[in-house]
């Protein structure tokens, strides 16, 4: 699932996975933004994944999960 935008999550939108434990997967380069949004959520983590294995033209072009995904890596 997407968020769509960075402003949408929020814990009123996140409320309905209350239950569920959450990973997220931010694009490269936003990896301390996502954190901080989502400290207050409960049951969430910010994957790091991206940061590490992204190269130098991913970092570039801020690539997401879709762009991962779509390459094949």
């Amino acid at each position: 699932m997407a968020t769509g935008s960075l402003s949408n999550l929020t814990a009123k939108r996140c409320a309905v996975f209350e239950d569920r434990q959450l990973l997220l997967f931010p694009d490269v380069g936003a990896y301390d933004k996502w954190t901080s949004l989502a400290e207050p959520l409960p049951n969430t983590r910010v994957s790091s994944l991206f940061e590490r294995i992204a190269t130098e033209k991913q970092r570039t072009q801020g690539c997401d999960l879709a762009d991962f995904i779509l390459a094949g890596r």
